[in-house]
């Protein structure tokens, strides 16, 4: 568990900064509050089945808790706040905006988990595993940047293989999942949820080689 004090919260702009995003002094521009955050981990092997010799998992849930915003609150990129309001009702926007245009909501849930089944000496001197991992929101938008956001992520599939404990081939295919707002005429991204929303159709294949010396 972890409370963070005056740290940088989910802005909808940067204004009277540099190009670094940075206000004289050093100060980080945009609005800034107070978080309580939380994490529980577990992991695990698994012993030879008739599936795999060896396998190893791992899991991991997230929590995130907006406590105040204490200044920069115009700015601030949350439910309720001016960012996220129609002007109607004396916010910035045509419409009200809500979780899935990526406004911060309250409290943000996550998950992410992996599991790598291992075969030895499939070939001499060589080892296979498929690592396996998935990550995404599950409640809610986390209260900073890049914190997270409820059905955005990723997940990955790969295939590797260990050449006499000295080389490493990594063959590895991943992709993004999230949800997008369209215009009025359906011809573009209008609000995302999460920014790599916006590569949710845009999977791709990475091969990595490693060696020891």
């Amino acid at each position: 568990l972890s409370y963070r004090s005056n740290t940088p919260l989910n802005s909808a702009v940067l204004v009277n900064a540099g190009a670094a995003g940075v206000l004289p002094g050093g100060e980080t521009a945009g609005p800034r509050g107070n978080t309580a955050n939380g994490l529980v981990n577990v992991l695990g092997v698994i012993p030879k089945t008739a599936l795999f010799d060896a396998a190893t998992w791992a899991g991991e849930l997230v929590w995130a808790h907006l406590v105040s915003v204490k200044s920069g609150a115009n700015l601030f990129q949350g439910e309720g706040y001016a960012q996220c309001l129609s002007r109607a009702n004396g916010g910035v926007r045509a419409r009200d905006w809500g979780k899935w245009d990526g406004c911060t909501t309250s409290n943000y849930v996550g998950m992410s988990a992996a599991f790598t089944p291992t075969w030895y000496q499939v070939f001499p001197g060589v080892d296979l595993s498929a690592p396996l991992a998935v990550f995404g929101g599950l409640s809610g938008n986390a209260p900073t940047v890049f914190g997270g956001n409820q059905g955005n992520g990723n997940y990955s599939l790969g295939l590797a293989a260990d050449v006499y404990q000295k080389y490493r081939f990594d063959l590895k295919y991943i992709d993004y999942f999230g949800r997008l707002t369209a215009n009025a005429a359906g011809t573009a991204v209008d609000t995302q949820n999460g920014f790599t929303s916006l590569l949710k159709d845009r999977g791709s294949i990475y091969l990595t080689f490693k060696t020891t010396f």
